[in-house]
């Protein structure tokens, strides 16, 4: 037992292969929790975030098996499941056993219940055009999990596109590369087509559109297209200030934009703006990652919130939406929840149920996965990448989460 906490605790200290991505997944990590914690107003845009350096992340493990002529999708898919499934079905198991519990009797419906159940297992429950359609009752399905379904049409589908388009032929190589750009593009225009027959006015169809693969595949193949780019065209130390600085400018005239209008700082106001804004972010989140992927990372707390970044991501909202039931129900709490010390508070329980679920749900899997995964494509050697390989590599979350 000794051995094995000795061992997590090493994974939870060691930076990945791409030590200035950790520096992201922090800071988007703590962006999501401050927003959602009522401390960062745009802290809403670390979604976003997620999805460029997961394209970034797992884009380019599948580029460097398909270089290496390795790639093999079913062992893609096994990893991806290892990697995931675990800690987002531990939470959909305690989304049922502590918030039913604490519903009221007359608010129970158990077709609901099973309904909420069986699309939250199978990724379902954000893929039609409501914010949750079937009739699924979101107490039955884990908090922030729309972003999951995302992610997972991404697994399902980049790699046959990859697998199509990607070619180390000097005729071939750049198409990949072509079509990827012209995608990015295209999404205002997607979403546009999406959202054609909404009230201009009515927010909750785009919060409900803003939800959905449509409107942040963008984000995720523009994380592609970044890696793509460091392997052809390693970035200059001299460019790095540069690329930050277009990206950091990029995102203060975004939410210079928005702070004219004060309901439109908060995403879930937004309307037409919902069809630009993931467009917006991924080229400024791209050009960021482009500055500062290889950066060494030598802070250890960043490195540990990294790594307990996806149980951290679905336990922060499990506790408020917890909390809010219980205050709704019990009147448990006899102070403002927003109070200093309360936020505080929320932030050490947090971190030590991530710490737990971590220790106990994700890194389990997490071995089988790196026993597994000697021949995987999350191994490949990037010799031919201009990113030094690192030890730790394969057991680098590949998402924020």
């Amino acid at each position: 037992m000794t051995s094995y906490l000795r061992e997590h605790w090493q994974y939870l200290n060691r930076a990945g292969g791409y030590p200035g991505v950790d520096g992201l997944r922090a800071a988007a990590m703590l962006a999501v929790v401050f927003f959602h914690f009522g401390l960062f107003q745009i802290g809403w845009m670390g979604v976003d975030l997620f999805f460029v350096i997961s394209g970034f992340l797992i884009g380019g493990m599948i580029i460097d098996g398909l270089q290496a002529g390795r790639f093999r999708s079913l062992v893609f898919y096994r990893n991806r499941a290892l990697r995931i499934l675990p800690v987002y079905y531990f939470f959909i198991l305690l989304s049922v056993l502590v918030k039913a519990l604490l519903l009221s009797t007359a608010a129970f419906d158990l077709g609901s219940a099973t309904k909420s159940i069986a699309s939250a297992l199978f990724f379902y429950q954000t893929t039609g055009p409501y914010f949750f359609g079937l009739d699924i009752d979101s107490h039955y399905v884990p908090g922030g999990s729309w972003s999951l379904v995302i992610e997972e049409y991404f697994y399902l589908l980049f790699p046959w596109l990859a697998l199509a388009l990607y070619s180390s032929q000097p005729k071939r190589r750049d198409t990949l590369l072509i079509v990827l750009c012209g995608l990015v593009l295209l999404g205002p225009v997607v979403r546009l087509y999406a959202t054609r027959q909404f009230n201009p006015t009515d927010f909750n169809w785009y919060l409900a559109s803003s939800l959905e693969f449509h409107s942040h595949y963008d984000e995720l193949l523009a994380g592609v297209l970044a890696a793509l780019i460091v392997r052809r065209f390693p970035t200059r130390a001299a460019n790095r200030p540069l690329l930050f600085g277009m990206g950091v400018a990029a995102l203060i005239g975004f939410y210079a934009y928005l702070a004219q209008t004060p309901n439109l700082a908060v995403a879930s106001l937004m309307t037409r703006e919902t069809l630009i804004y993931p467009t917006l972010c991924a080229g400024a989140f791209a050009s960021i990652m482009l500055a500062v992927y290889n950066l060494e990372m030598r802070s250890r707390i960043v490195v540990i919130i990294a790594r307990l970044s996806f149980p951290m991501y679905l336990s922060h909202i499990f506790l408020l939406e917890t909390v809010t039931l219980m205050e709704t129900r019990y009147h448990t709490f006899g102070y403002r929840l927003d109070e200093p010390a309360w936020q505080l508070g929320k932030l050490c329980i947090v971190l030590v149920m991530s710490y737990v679920i971590s220790l106990c749900v994700e890194y389990p899997f997490l071995r089988l996965y790196h026993r597994r995964g000697s021949h995987s494509v999350e191994s490949y050697p990037r010799s031919s990448s201009p990113v030094p390989e690192a030890s730790s590599a394969i057991l680098t979350p590949a998402r924020l989460e």
